[in-house]
């Protein structure tokens, strides 16, 4: 089976949904549907633009960022993932080997050649 992918409306096919539905709801005898207001204002929510997923967070403690320099500032012959799996091996700080390269890039201490 496939998925059927999902269909991204843009803003001006957002608000010609709305404007149809809100049409359509003052086209019915008011007191049969008095509720359909409320619907277009549920459809006008279910239609604001959400994030597909939910954000990445780098979970990363300042404390464990300062470790991480520290400890690679004092092994400077090794590289960044050895780095990772010595920290964890000593209770340094656990982290993934791909934290303590962003760290370490953000803190201009990754050199290529050693």
């Amino acid at each position: 089976m496939s998925k059927r992918a999902r269909r991204q409306f843009s803003p001006d096919e957002k608000l010609k949904i709305i404007a149809d539905a809100d049409a359509a709801s003052h086209s019915v005898a008011p007191r049969a549907f008095e509720g359909a207001l409320s619907i277009v204002d549920a459809a006008r929510d279910a239609l604001q633009d959400k994030p597909s997923r939910a954000p990445i967070v780098d979970g990363i403690l300042e404390a464990e960022r300062r470790a991480v320099c520290e400890y690679a500032l004092s092994h400077p012959k090794d590289e960044y993932r050895r780095l990772a799996w010595q920290m964890i091996d000593e209770d340094v700080a656990y982290v993934r080997p791909s934290t303590v390269y962003r760290v370490l890039a953000s803190a201009q201490l990754l050199s290529r050649w050693k």
